[in-house]
């Protein structure tokens, strides 16, 4: 069978080979349905005058009809061609005759039958009241007392076939119709027929006839030796069902359906219903085992725990051995099914949204709590790479563990969260927990102004879609590269290698590079092993080119080894490109590594290497890939570095839009924070700025741009506070080996002195700068940067031009630089850079 099963469909399988999805409509009236075929109206009309077609079920249509000889309404059910086929003429009227002598007050019984064409049809009185169905999709979940009520005249209905010898097979809420406020069950048209002496079956062939999401395991397995056991279970559905407003397994096709009968426990009902008495979920969660010997003996017995209800029901001791004899039938059946259908793990892209929780004494808070749900819930929806849980089918799953949330809706992620006030105060706390082990993955607190709560919900929802988004990226990430190798323990040896990595850059940034060598040293180690696991794949050798290039920032400015890690870096993606031509990771690496050599060839330098990072970023950009975002984020700086920050600008946008996981948002919103600056778009650079100091915490580089924005600020005037608050950070916030760029941080800060008309402190720090030896090339760029915003340009003019004697390559940049805007209208200084 192929596509997708509606719900409610019903499957007809003869063997395991063949099988027929039939639809089921339940509209009365329907304008769609077809008139009564022509020849069944004159074959019947002698007996019976057919008005109009009032439903459509899994496997027949169904007419009104009036019996012309007792003067009553009647329905006529015609079943499709298919089943009719299926079933055969001779068989089929065999098993309705029998099911005609049936007689009990919660049965509708069979008034006539017969075969026209090799079409089949049988005459049941017609029930106005509705069927169960009807009900169920009015009101949803219905009282305990109506579903003990229903329940024990089904179990009283079907107890009575079951001793006549008959057991019906399709049990669910379409068959179970209302007569004068009784349930009667309808439709034993499809019933099997037991042998008088109970060992076998009078119906063979191998005929499986049902509704997936109502059939016992053994039916679904097309079990040769079905039992009165199947009817109980099916009811068991039914039950659950009403008690939980769904069946307890759904799926995208009726064999997952089947399979999930066979091997999943239903969701608790005491998550949908934590007001169900226990022991009528405990008659429930009996009718349902996947054994037949574990469920009641019959359904007399089930019935009679209905009735006696709290005070007559206790679990059942289970016998081991009868338990496992039993297993071993079906599973030695199911097997083959279940390879096919196991279900899959929870899509990482999902999550779900619990309910806010909030102390019950604090009843201002409520509208807030249900207001933060929604609105988190929403929030996440908003963002195109997560797929959320509506919130209708979450709210349920109010007092859920994670292990129950994830089987109920299919889960990766959970987000819960508290609100709590004192006086003005509210602080709302949301936890991040992963469902497939129950672990709490991260945690968040805010606290604000009740005026402010709104902000908060924002703020929330924002950081929560951060962490998710990363966490999504890098898992897809993982499991793309997964499927490059054959070998786990390659791959398990890069996994160790990477949180490495990741370590020693966390260390890196608490000022401990010493450590942090440890650490990428260790990387280092496994990275080689993996290559000898699988020496054809690329990954630990991209892996060991991107640990080089960490390893080369730690390397002082300046100091005359830095050359050898980006080298290095490109010497093994050379390699990588060499096992798999074009592999975008290995091409980023490349570039990335040429650019970095670019930067650190001082003067006398050329611009070929700049041209092989642009080449090779461009390869890595193209598509759709992973390395997309990172590519364009780097190809933004090659412009810039030649000058043309209007292009590096749009590349730096476009990195950020295609950046789905924020894998690289920390690289791109640098970019964007200082290509806004040098396009002269200093409120976009502020808001790009605060973005990235939001996502990436006291990160140097944002301060950085934070205090150049400060040299040429426009509107507030700049104070010297401001200022130095700025650089405190800023140096308080850097690596150590950062620290060695102190001196032109200084000079910015002399620069932003200036621009704010602070003329004499901004020469007095330039003085103590300058005072305390010679002065690095680059401290040259800021020191003419601070003197054009005293107003001197000539003298910034002298020292530009020798800082671009001992740097030429960096000619283009001096141009472009928002910190040069002073001196453009010069002469001298568009001679200078030769425009």
């Amino acid at each position: 069978m192929t596509g997708a099963a509606r719900e409610g469909e019903v499957v007809v399988e003869i063997g395991v080979a063949r099988c027929y999805r039939l639809p089921r409509v339940n509209a009365p009236h329907d304008p769609r349905l077809s008139p009564p075929p022509r020849a069944l109206v004159e074959a019947l009309r002698a007996a019976y005058e057919i008005e109009a077609p009032i439903g459509r079920g899994g496997m027949a249509t169904v007419y009104r009809a009036r019996d012309l000889r007792h003067d009553r309404l009647v329905a006529i059910k015609l079943l499709d061609g298919d089943v009719g086929a299926a079933l055969g003429a001779e068989r089929f009227q065999r098993e309705v005759r029998i099911a005609a002598r049936l007689a009990h007050p919660n049965l509708l019984p069979v008034h006539d039958s017969g075969e026209l064409d090799g079409e089949l049809w049988y005459v049941m009185p017609f029930v106005a009241d509705g069927s169960l169905r009807d009900r169920l999709a009015r009101e949803g979940p219905l009282p305990v007392a109506d579903v003990v009520a229903i329940a024990r005249d089904v179990a009283s209905a079907l107890a009575y076939a079951h001793a006549q010898g008959v057991i019906h097979r399709d049990i669910k809420p379409e068959n179970i119709l209302f007569e004068a406020g009784r349930a009667v069950v309808a439709d034993f048209g499809i019933a099997r027929v037991l042998d008088p002496d109970g060992s076998g079956l009078t119906s063979s062939g191998g005929l499986a006839v049902g509704t997936p999401a109502y059939m016992s395991p053994e039916q679904a397995t097309a079990h040769p030796q079905l039992d009165p056991r199947t009817d109980q279970y099916s009811l068991g559905v039914v039950m659950y069902e009403m008690l939980a407003g769904n069946a307890p397994f759904a799926s995208s096709t009726p064999r997952a359906v089947l399979a999930r009968h066979v091997h999943e426990t239903p969701p608790p009902l005491r998550i949908v219903r934590p007001d169900l008495p226990p022991w009528l979920v405990a008659v429930v969660e009996r009718a349902l085992a996947k054994v037949p010997a574990d469920r009641f003996s019959d359904l007399a017995v089930l019935d009679q725990a209905l009735v006696a209800g709290p005070s007559g029901f206790h679990p059942p001791v289970l016998e081991r051995r009868r338990r496992w004899a039993a297993l071993a039938v079906l599973g030695a059946i199911a097997a083959a099914a279940w390879a096919a259908t196991r279900p899959p793990p929870p899509d990482p892209r999902r999550v779900a949204v619990l309910p806010i929780e909030r102390a019950a004494a604090d009843r201002d808070l409520e509208g807030a709590a249900e207001s933060i749900t929604a609105d988190l819930a929403g929030g996440l929806a908003s963002v195109e790479s997560l797929i959320v849980s509506p919130v209708s089918d979450v709210r349920p799953l109010a007092r859920a563990t994670a292990a129950e949330v994830r089987r109920v809706l299919n889960v990766r992620w959970l987000v819960t969260g508290r609100l709590t006030g004192s006086g003005d105060t509210v602080q709302l706390t949301a936890d991040l927990v992963d469902t497939r082990d129950g672990r709490q993955v991260r945690s968040w607190k805010w606290r604000a102004a009740a005026r402010t709560l709104l902000a908060v919900q924002d703020t929330a929802s924002a950081e929560i879609a951060r962490e998710l988004r990363v966490r999504l990226g890098a898992e897809l990430r993982a499991t793309g590269r997964r499927a490059e190798t054959r070998s786990v323990e390659a791959w398990e040896l890069v996994q160790r290698a990477a949180r490495r990595r990741r370590e020693g850059r966390a260390l890196v940034e608490r000022d401990d590079p010493a450590t942090a060598r440890t650490q990428f040293a260790a990387a280092e180690t496994l990275l080689l092993e993996a290559r000898r696991k699988d020496p054809a794949w690329p990954e630990p050798l991209v892996e060991q080119g991107q640990l080089a290039l960490e390893l080369g920032r730690l390397v002082p400015p300046g100091d005359s080894a830095a050359a050898a890690a980006p080298a290095r870096a490109r010497a093994l993606a050379d390699s990588a490109l060499k096992l798999r031509a074009g592999d975008q990771r290995a091409l980023r690496l490349r570039g990335e590594s040429e650019m970095s050599l670019f930067l650190l060839q001082g003067a006398g330098g050329d611009s070929t290497h700049l041209a092989a990072a642009e080449r090779d970023l461009r390869g890595a950009a193209a598509g759709d890939g992973s390395e997309k975002p990172a590519a364009l984020a780097l190809l933004s700086q090659v412009e810039r570095l030649r000058g043309n920050a209007l292009q590096a600008h749009d590349l730096a946008r476009r990195a950020f839009e295609a950046d789905n996981y924020l894998e690289n948002a920390r690289d791109v919103l640098l970019r964007l924070c200082e290509t806004s600056l040098e396009i002269d778009r200093p409120d976009e650079a502020r808001r790009w700025c605060e973005e990235g100091r939001r996502r990436a915490g006291d990160e140097w580089l944002f301060l950085y741009y934070r205090l150049t924005q400060l040299v040429w600020q426009r509107g507030p005037a700049v104070t010297s506070a401001t200022v130095w608050a700025t650089y405190d950070t800023l140096v308080q916030t850097a690596p150590l080996q950062l620290r060695v760029l102190e001196p032109e941080w200084r000079l910015l800060a002399a620069a932003a002195l200036a621009r704010g008309g602070l003329a004499d402190s901004a020469r007095r720090v330039m003085r103590e700068v300058l005072r305390k030896g010679e002065v690095h090339v680059d401290q040259r760029f800021y020191e003419a940067v601070a003197l054009a915003n005293l107003g001197d340009g000539a003298g910034a003019m002298r020292v530009l031009e020798d800082f671009l004697r001992r740097a030429p390559e960096m000619r283009s940049f001096v141009a472009s630089s928002a910190l040069t805007l002073p001196l453009r209208e010069l002469p001298a200084f568009r001679v200078l850079v030769g425009r």
